[in-house]
């Protein structure tokens, strides 16, 4: 005959102090066995021991889910992943503009002009407060636009420089024809957006280079491993977290990448480590 009360003990052992009581009947869940004793659960993160000797054994089987419910949860924890780094990159955007706005920097948030865009050796004239710049030779050749350049691109820009004689920088400049452009989470389009993947394999896929993959784990993964301060344009710039790669861009050579950073910025150009997550380069060219 079973005793009405068993004492739980701390260790598997009649000498060891006593942590509680479980009563004839109650239900237990039994983790482990050590000799005469057995171990249980009896809260979240607490175990304790009772004879092995006095307790009945029930087995209980969870409901195995299907290949389909598997795959549907599979594929629910990989949109809940890419949803959560996309709020991480968001957060880090906005935390780097509040840092430019305590900087007296002036931001603009407004879509660039796809049109118009820097370029470091751009021979683009313009004024300069005190300087000799002739104000009717600029009347002779400057005219006016006859209409407001639309935002959004009708045609994807056809490479024209080749990837021999210049390095990467090819890659880059290609690139800073879309800024302005929108970003679209799971898009590899140069017309109609893409996220930072996608642009990265669009902007190399359009000048003959094929990238490792689709995400940004996997394009940091492929390539030619190059170190941040030997990094140059055209190379890609990756960002971890700690949690793992979650966001890549296009180096531009001077310290700033251009990428489809965020839907509220799109493709535009930034800080090389303007979330202060810059973890390396890789190089396709």
């Amino acid at each position: 005959m079973y005793p009405e009360v068993l004492i739980v003990r701390a260790e598997p052992s009649e000498d060891s102090r006593e942590i509680d009581r479980v009563y004839e009947g109650q239900e237990v869940e039994v983790v482990d066995t050590e000799g005469d004793w057995a171990k249980v659960c009896l809260a979240p993160d607490s175990y304790g021991y009772i004879s092995a000797y006095y307790i009945d054994y029930n087995t209980y089987y969870g409901t195995a889910e299907s290949l389909e419910e598997e795959q549907a949860r599979l594929d629910q924890e990989w949109l809940d992943y890419l949803a959560e780094q996309e709020a991480i990159a968001a957060a880090q955007e906005a935390a780097y503009i509040e840092y430019l706005n305590s900087q007296n920097y002036f931001y603009e948030e407004e879509p660039v002009d796809n049109n118009y865009y820097y370029e470091e050796d751009s021979t683009q004239d313009y004024y300069e407060e005190d300087s000799d710049y002739d104000c009717e030779e600029e009347e002779e050749v400057y005219e006016e636009p006859q209409s407001t350049p639309q935002p959004e691109q009708t045609s994807t820009p056809t490479p024209t420089v080749s990837s021999n004689g210049g390095g990467g920088k090819y890659l880059s400049d290609y690139a800073k024809q879309f800024i302005g452009n929108p970003y679209v989470w799971g898009g590899s389009s140069l017309k109609t957006g893409a996220d930072c993947s996608g642009f990265t394999m669009a902007v190399l896929g359009a000048n003959g280079i094929t990238v490792n993959g689709r995400t940004a784990a996997d394009q940091a993964a492929g390539g030619t491993k190059v170190s941040l301060s030997e990094a140059q344009a055209g190379d890609l710039i990756y960002y971890d977290n700690g949690s793992g790669v979650y966001h890549i861009a296009i180096y531009n050579g001077d310290g700033t990448v251009t990428h489809s950073s965020s839907s509220t910025t799109g493709v535009t150009i930034s800080d090389m480590n303007y979330s202060g997550n810059a973890a390396g380069a890789v190089r396709y060219w």
